[in-house]
């Protein structure tokens, strides 16, 4: 397992991984309140076309990178033909009872999944821009999964202000300093005389039509993306959206206060000038007028 430090009360995961957001059950919670969101934006917890086939068939799920474990309880519960496992480097700690036909795994992304050859019918990996590269996983992914097995990934971009048509200055600064962070090497990477962005949501299609196996072979067939702009604080007048836009608000403000330590303790911002930017970030979201919109990329591929 996994051993953790604890940093400014917070707990962290204390290993090789450079993810730099807590591993506790306050994190968890708010990663159970994203799922939420997600899950009601897009209209279920799959959007792959496999959805049928857990329906009426035994088949084998994974999660990786899990997080909370909030999908992968979900996915258990909405399809009991199936097993679903999680796996991260620490336990999850939803909070909530588990299915019998769900088992969470300890282990990393990085290196050889902890799984036979095709023996999956659907690999999902989610929110980690923490692991820029997915060359390596592809693989690996593209080895346990079954023939016409599928592969989904979600990955977040920056929030911006639909009001504006850019992003707010202190979500910008957010940005900033979490491209200066260790939580995302590919932002260190130059492009252009500029720090590339943290997300890898606009390369994922890329990643997937350029997979190749061991032996140089083509891993993926036909990919599919979307895209989904989640609102950030109750400014919807749609009372649905205005939900859910309640729920990102309060993501929001507490992602930026789990990045804490990370920021103060490197050195990129001093405790008193992080305090003042989370202050600006909550008065950002609770601004309606400003309209902020988190956008998700959603994109899932057909193993060959």
């Amino acid at each position: 397992m996994a051993r953790t430090v604890e940093i400014e009360g917070r707990e962290f995961h204390n290993s090789s991984s450079n993810y730099s957001l807590p591993g506790d059950s306050a994190e968890h919670r708010r990663l159970g309140v994203q799922h939420r969101a997600l899950k009601f934006m897009a209209g279920g917890n799959c959007l792959a076309p496999i959805v049928q086939q857990l329906k009426t068939k035994p088949c084998r799920v994974v999660d990786l990178c899990c997080g909370s474990g909030h999908w992968v309880i979900d996915m258990a519960s909405d399809y009991p033909l199936a097993e679903v496992f999680g796996l991260d480097i620490v336990t999850p700690k939803p909070g909530i009872p588990l299915p019998e036909n769900c088992k969470f795994i300890i282990g990393d992304v990085k290196g050889r999944l902890p799984f036979g050859d095709a023996s999956y019918d659907l690999v999902q990996m989610r929110t980690v821009p923490s692991v820029p590269d997915r060359t390596e996983i592809l693989k690996e992914i593209g080895r346990i999964l079954r023939p016409g097995g599928y592969v989904t990934f979600i990955e977040p971009f920056e929030v911006y202000s639909e009001a504006l048509g850019a992003r707010p200055p202190a979500l910008i600064e957010v940005d900033r300093l979490l491209a200066l962070s260790p939580h995302t090497p590919r932002a260190k990477e130059e492009e252009g005389g500029q720090k590339k962005s943290w997300s890898v949501a606009k390369i994922l299609v890329r990643f997937l039509e350029e997979a190749k196996d061991q032996k140089n072979n083509k891993l993926f067939d036909w990919i599919e993306s979307k895209w989904f702009h989640l609102p950030v604080g109750s400014w919807p007048e749609d009372p649905t959206q205005a939900g859910i836009g309640a729920w990102m608000g309060e993501v929001q403000i507490n992602l930026v206060g789990g990045f804490r330590p990370i920021f103060v303790t490197g050195n990129l911002i001093s405790a008193e000038e992080f305090e003042n930017l989370k202050k600006l970030v909550r008065d950002e979201v609770n601004d309606h007028s400003l309209k902020l919109r988190s956008p998700f990329m959603y994109v899932w591929a057909k193993r060959i």
